[in-house]
């Protein structure tokens, strides 16, 4: 691998190290990863850039492992909260095992193919089967045994965020509002928020690149990022600075907030990571 990338251009000062590196670290998530960033534009083959040292690329590889640990901490408790709320109303309005029928949901979308495969997603975890690993989970089998079904506030932690986005976005209308008005914005932006937030959640739980991503969607606008937005003009609502205003909206800790600012604006990325 080291002998690879020395033929195209990239430089070793200490080999032991980067060989402790290559071995501990996917080379391709890495250097396929990465390396684009880096590359030599006017060759015409792949070539990196006059006087490249492997630490570069192995430090904004660790920089962006941090950006992602950072977030993702966040994404993980708005996703906690997200799942209560929209559990929670829900059941207010639906008994049991309700929320296994489409009658329960916004009948607009009775004929699409999503809604009944999130409803066919929540029967496999509930339904008791020997091919199915989660029904097998104690709380499953616990409720199951004793009441013959599963609350949705118990279901709800073993859907993912992306389930959970679909979950919301099928809710009848006045279901939808007061879930949206406990995070103080309207349905179709807290719609919009949960894609971004299932994107990149699914981003850093498979440790892919993070720092240069750009949305295909631009955020919703609400007053708070478009008054931003219209100040800042060099600032996109499709990129990693759309990402922190959904944070912000969604989190009701200001104090947890701040601590996200400052390790963006101040931490030493990278500095521990010049092994070679």
């Amino acid at each position: 691998m080291i002998n690879k990338l020395k033929s195209r251009g990239l430089i070793f000062t200490n080999i032991e190290n980067a060989n402790k590196i290559l071995k501990f670290e996917n080379y391709y998530k890495l250097i396929n990863g990465y390396k684009d960033i880096f590359l030599d534009p006017g060759s015409s083959t792949e070539k990196f850039k006059k006087g490249l040292h492997f630490s570069e690329v192995y430090s904004l590889y660790k920089f962006d492992e941090e950006i992602r640990s950072i977030f993702f901490k966040r994404i993980l408790s708005i996703e906690n909260q997200v799942k209560s709320v929209i559990s929670y109303e829900f059941s207010i309005s639906h008994n049991k095992d309700e929320y296994l029928s489409i009658q329960n949901y916004n009948l607009i979308y009775k004929n699409n193919s999503d809604l009944q495969r999130m409803i066919q997603t929540l029967k496999n975890i509930v339904t008791p089967n020997k091919y199915n690993k989660q029904s097998f989970d104690k709380r499953i089998s616990h409720y199951n045994s004793q009441y013959g079904f599963v609350p949705l506030w118990v279901l709800i932690n073993l859907i993912t965020l992306g389930n959970a986005s679909y979950f919301y976005k099928f809710m009848k209308p006045q279901e939808q509002n007061n879930v949206a008005k406990s995070f103080q914005i309207k349905p179709n932006i807290l719609n919009n928020y949960l894609k971004i937030l299932t994107i990149v959640r699914n981003i850093c739980a498979h440790n892919k690149r993070l720092f240069s991503l750009k949305f295909r969607s631009q955020i919703a606008a609400t007053s708070y990022n478009q008054n931003f937005h219209n100040s800042q003009s060099h600032v996109n609502r499709n990129d990693l600075f759309s990402l922190l205003i959904v944070i912000k909206q969604l989190m009701n800790d200001s104090i947890e907030f701040d601590k996200i600012k400052k390790r963006n604006k101040n931490e030493p990325y990278g500095t521990e990571c010049f092994f070679d």
